[in-house]
């Protein structure tokens, strides 16, 4: 690659490197989909052991969000089949499944967050891998987004470039050329 292709071309600026490898958009891309399995799986199996314990909870528990085991089960298990389901397309490299991915350990956070006082370490371990899952989407996000803006700034050169090349040609006889 020549030196005038790599600094945008004789009179351009000089072009953004990409911020993001694709090794890293892989890798960040994996990240978040296998967190996002691994979250899901356990929400799953949050859900199955809720419903399987059919007595409510003891009466020394006094919090907020006091929904009975069969409630909390049933949230567990609908937002860990979602969850499994978005982690696909996540690992596919679906772009809905970044935004989706967001919105999915958004609400598992938010579960576990009032499934606190049932099952603390359960549930502190669950929020630690949908915060895991949140940053690297994230991250993958935010550099797919600055990769946009870079291929624009390139394609506005470019067509600056092309504006500049072309010389404005009298179209009529009522129009002088420049004196």
């Amino acid at each position: 690659m020549s030196d005038r292709a790599a600094s945008g071309g004789p009179s351009g600026p000089p072009r953004r490197e990409s911020r993001m490898t694709t090794s890293r958009a892989r890798a960040l891309s994996r990240v978040g989909g296998v967190v996002l399995l691994v979250t899901a799986l356990l929400a799953v199996l949050q859900g199955i052991t809720a419903l399987g314990q059919d007595e409510p909870l003891s009466d020394d528990v006094d919090y907020s969000y006091a929904l009975d085991l069969t409630a909390w089960g049933w949230i567990h298990l609908v937002v860990g089949v979602l969850a499994a389901v978005v982690a696909v397309g996540v690992l596919t490299g679906a772009t809905w499944g970044l935004v989706t991915g967001l919105i999915v350990a958004g609400s598992s956070m938010l579960a576990n967050f009032a499934f606190l006082p049932v099952y603390p370490l359960w549930a502190i371990v669950v929020i630690g891998f949908d915060v895991l899952v949140v940053w690297a989407l994230c991250e993958l996000l935010r550099d797919a987004e600055g990769e946009l803006s870079s291929v624009a700034d390139d394609a506005d050169r470019a067509r600056a470039g092309d504006a500049g090349a072309h010389v404005r040609r009298p179209s009529s006889s009522h129009e002088s050329a420049p004196r």
